[in-house]
């Protein structure tokens, strides 16, 4: 009964009885170790610097832990660099804290405490898990400090391998969900530009009239990407519903900016082909149903093999520019780059034109 009752002295006052804290109900075999003060008040200025005065981290109350761990990293470590470090006994040699490993691979959290002569971590005192360092299995740098200068390297060694373990690393989790992410990412744009190029060599439209996901025909675009999607097995892991939905790369934008891209690299091959020699540039009008008229745009030269080549360069919707473009264009002494600059201009014109309007 001792276990679970508080004995009270005799003639102590009733009011001065206070509840049993949950700690004082565990049996003290699997109790965890508290510290007298767990809810400290936070004074920067009474915080220690050795770091074997230091209080463990677990002593602050939660809410002030980070401020007290940013305290420590914003005054940095310990390094008493002019410090005459004592010498110890090991064996038949005398063995003392080497001041170069401050400046070694070690720089980043070793640090000694000038009154124990021991050497700490202070990632480990910031960061690591309380349980983890207490009882035997405790870790040296962290809760008593070192001071085995005889196996010093080995030590140091093994516990700077902890940080560089690359399954541990949270950095590494980071890189290796990113690299996962950046190839779903290619292998969905390689394969939309795949059916962009498609339906642009053959000629056909990109959307359909319902594109919603219970629609029997989504237009060719999606129907094709799922197609392919079907093929091979994993392409299908990632696109349509398996992408993430702000990364499925078939909006009508995303069409849009690849058919851009697509005309800018037919363009420069045709440039290539073209090299230097002379060209002229075919200009047709007409008007379309809606009575709007259409300025199309075609390159004829003669290749490197003497066949004449015409390779259709793009439809331009004319309101204003007609004549001047076309003056423009016909112009003798105008060449590839120059007239490719025009047409891109006469379309940003014609652009803002509609906008204005």
């Amino acid at each position: 009964m001792d276990k679970f009752l508080i004995k009270l002295n005799v003639g102590q006052p009733s009011s001065s009885f206070s509840r049993p804290s949950a700690s004082s109900q565990i049996n003290p075999e699997i109790q965890r170790e508290t510290h007298p003060s767990p809810h400290l008040e936070l004074n920067l200025e009474s915080l220690e610097v050795d770091p074997k005065e230091r209080l463990p981290i677990s002593s602050y109350g939660p809410n002030i832990r980070d401020e007290v761990r940013r305290y420590y990293i914003q005054m940095g470590l310990c390094k008493p660099i002019g410090h005459v470090f004592p010498k110890t006994k090991f064996g038949n040699k005398m063995r003392q804290f080497c001041p170069t490993w401050f400046k070694g691979p070690y720089s980043q959290w070793l640090e000694y405490s000038i009154k124990a002569d021991v050497a700490f971590c202070l990632c480990c005192y910031l960061f690591k898990n309380e349980l983890e360092s207490r009882g035997n299995g405790g870790d040296a740098f962290t809760k008593d400090g070192f001071r085995g200068w005889n196996k010093a390297v080995e030590r140091l060694k093994a516990h700077d391998a902890r940080f560089e373990n690359q399954r541990q690393s949270i950095l590494s989790s980071f890189d290796k969900q990113s690299e996962k992410v950046k190839s779903d990412y290619r292998m969905r744009l390689k394969v939309s530009i795949d059916v962009a190029r498609f339906l642009l060599r053959s000629g056909f439209p990109f959307h359909g009239h319902d594109e919603s996901e219970d629609s029997e025909y989504k237009g060719p675009f999606l129907e094709l990407l799922e197609w392919h999607g079907d093929m091979h097995p994993d392409v299908k892991k990632v696109i349509l519903r398996h992408a993430p939905q702000n990364d499925m790369m078939i909006c009508p934008t995303i069409q849009k900016e690849i058919v851009e891209a697509c005309a800018k690299e037919t363009t420069k091959a045709i440039i290539e082909d073209l090299g230097g020699d002379f060209f002229e540039i075919v200009v047709d009008e007409s008007k379309d149903i809606s009575h709007k008229e259409k300025m199309a745009l075609i390159l004829r030269y003669v290749n490197k093999s003497g066949m004449i080549i015409e390779r259709f360069l793009g439809i331009v919707h004319v309101l204003l520019l007609t004549n001047e473009l076309n003056k423009v264009l016909q112009n003798k002494d105008q060449d590839i780059i120059s007239a490719m600059e025009m047409l891109d201009h006469a379309k940003k014109r014609l652009q803002k034109m509609r906008e204005e309007k």
